[in-house]
């Protein structure tokens, strides 16, 4: 019975484990949208600066068209940065989500075990109590066949 204690709580805290994982995983993709979001934000403001640079109104001076160029090629590396970061964050989702497939199997392990435990001391119960039922048995036939010969 002391063994199934001690395994319940070590299988509490696996699932406590596994939660924050999970948890953790959790907060990794939210981060991973947001780094998309950012990437798409950036990508339409690019097009649209780009699309407003190549038809400018009226006359531009080569410093003005010197400008635009200088900074979309901010806007470039910006954008490359960006594509950076979300390889980086979707390698830290993908490292985090083998983390919670281990903390998940760790657990099923441990409930298996646990059952194995219960199973075992259920037989070892089982066997007590049929030794019981037997020297009783033994006990009260060998009552009936004193009782019989005594007659």
């Amino acid at each position: 019975m002391q063994k199934i204690k001690r395994m319940k709580l070590v299988i509490e805290l696996a699932q406590k484990a596994e939660n924050d994982a999970a948890s953790q995983l959790g907060e990794i993709q939210t981060q991973l949208q947001t780094e998309q979001q950012r990437l798409q934000d950036l990508n339409d403001y690019y097009n649209s600066y780009k699309q407003n640079a190549n038809a400018p109104t009226g006359s531009v001076s080569v410093q003005t068209i010197q400008n635009a160029r200088y900074f979309l090629q901010q806007l470039d590396t910006a954008k490359q940065a960006q594509t950076h970061q979300i390889t980086h964050v979707t390698q830290q989702k993908d490292q985090q989500q083998k983390h919670l497939q281990e903390k998940y199997m760790r657990r099923r392990m441990l409930e298996s075990l646990l059952e194995k435990i219960k199973q075992d001391e259920q037989a070892i119960v089982d066997k007590k109590e049929q030794a019981l039922l037997d020297e009783w048995t033994s006990v009260k036939f060998n009552t009936v066949i004193q009782s019989d010969n005594g007659n």
